[in-house]
């Protein structure tokens, strides 16, 4: 009995540690390409083959100083949810130009969730289904646990600008919902 239960725990937390891994690199073949898959953090951009467009982007992109400077005192409370594909063009630029505004604001990237979807949309051990995301990026911006407003695909001005339109109350996306 003893051995049953130390059994079941072992797969317990095997089943727990894979399902949670950040990171994962899988094969899409609908894109032909690598992609990272399920819930990821910057350091997983940092590695071949996605640091050739996210370092890039990262080290090329200089966030408007007097915009960033409005939102530092907005941010409290503040967390970010971030629907993207490795796959897509729009995402390999948006997704690092947010995470350099959101680094030049000193912005703790713990409260970044970042689940990467593959080429169909969905990332389903992470609850994203198709029709839940129709572009990518999507970036959910949540005031405790409510999402606030959303930046879809490509920003109407600036990241920066919208990010401070949507924390300002000027600006709520036409999408935006309860929860995410």
């Amino acid at each position: 009995m003893k051995n049953l239960l130390a059994i079941a725990l072992f797969f317990s937390i095997a089943f727990n540690a894979q399902a949670q891994e950040l990171n994962q690199v899988v094969f899409d073949e609908e894109a032909n390409q690598k992609i990272l898959y399920g819930e990821c953090n910057t350091n997983g951009f940092k590695k071949s083959p996605f640091s050739s467009w996210y370092n890039s982007e990262l080290k090329g992109y200089t966030p408007d100083a007097a915009i960033t400077d409005s939102l530092k005192a907005k941010l409290e409370s503040i967390e970010f949810k971030i629907i993207m594909g490795t796959w897509c063009s729009d995402s390999q630029r948006e997704v690092p130009r947010f995470i350099k505004i959101l680094q030049s604001l000193d912005f703790p990237l713990e409260k970044v969730q970042i689940i990467c979807v593959n080429s169909s949309k969905t990332a389903v051990e992470y609850r994203v289904n198709v029709g839940d995301v129709e572009l990518v990026p999507t970036f959910y911006i949540m005031l405790e646990g409510v999402e606030i407003g959303r930046i879809v695909e490509t920003p109407v001005n600036s990241l920066e600008k919208d990010l401070l339109d949507i924390l300002s109350g000027k600006y709520k996306p036409p999408h935006a919902a309860d929860e995410v």
